[in-house]
């Protein structure tokens, strides 16, 4: 049996995991290394659909995301602990300088269980603490510190749903953020073709009483059999994609390159 290593096995962000039984995880987890990809890893281009597009306002947008297992039996409670660290940037390369607009800083620890119904994996919930921040001092400063639940549920092999919620804390500097973000976010995932191609949605809505909030829409295509790189076209539409302009519309659509998580065979 093929399965792949990420997010939803291993409590990171990648797009790809199978129901399998209780014997198979454990060996699965035995085998795969500490330290491996968290979220999405990618680079990406593109310009804004609202507007005639410009040096301006196209960019590139690129993540890097991975996360070291501390732990390789499970604790008390059949859980695991992982440290985590997810860094988003925005890079304005068509202007004359190619500044970076903004880059988000994300390190979490976190504690994951897989959850079992008749010895078969179906789902797994996760308890994070968690830091984001831009690095920027003066009025530029943005960060905020939480705590998130998560709670993926599979249907069948190929959809699953998350749903993750936080508790915000430490973010007087971006007092209006939860606005615009709300307190929680809802992803579908699904994978097409064999797992040659995936998509996923990840919808926000904001704490205020207006349609503040956001939509990412996510296409990821494999095209070679032996590899874990895809093509990725993201469509973004809303409020908070980074941290600094998080209280600024945002419509772009971007393609690009993406890594997720290799697959590891297992008996």
């Amino acid at each position: 049996m093929q399965v792949l290593v990420g997010n939803f096995v291993l409590f990171s962000g990648s797009l790809s995991a199978q129901q399998v039984s209780r014997d198979s995880l454990n060996k699965l987890i035995e085998q795969a290394p500490s330290f491996t990809i968290f979220r999405e890893n990618y680079l990406i281009t593109g310009i804004p659909f609202n507007e005639k597009p410009s040096g301006n306002n196209s960019d590139i947008k690129f993540q890097i995301s991975f996360k070291q297992r501390l732990t390789k039996r499970a604790l008390p409670y059949n859980t695991y602990l992982y440290l985590a660290y997810t860094q988003k940037s925005f890079w304005d390369v068509f202007k004359e300088s190619s500044p970076f607009r903004d880059s988000n800083y994300n390190p979490a620890i976190g504690l994951g269980k897989f959850l079992f119904k008749d010895s078969i994996q179906y789902g797994l919930v996760s308890l994070t603490a968690e830091h984001e921040s831009n690095g920027k001092d003066s009025i530029d400063s943005r960060s905020w510190n939480f705590i998130s639940l998560s709670y993926l549920m599979f249907f069948k092999k190929d959809k699953r749903l998350l749903i993750r919620v936080w508790y915000p804390f430490g973010y007087k500097d971006n007092s209006s953020l939860l606005d615009y973000i709300g307190y929680g976010e809802l992803s579908f995932f699904w994978d097409l073709k064999d797992q040659r191609m995936k998509f996923n949605i990840t919808a926000r809505k904001g704490a205020s009483l207006d349609l503040k909030g956001s939509i990412q829409l996510g296409l990821f295509y494999r095209p070679f059999n032996l590899s874990n790189q895809y093509i990725y076209l993201q469509i973004y539409e809303g409020y908070g994609e980074n941290l600094l302009y998080y209280n600024m519309l945002t419509s772009k659509i971007r393609i690009g390159w993406a890594i997720l998580p290799a697959k590891l065979i297992i008996d």
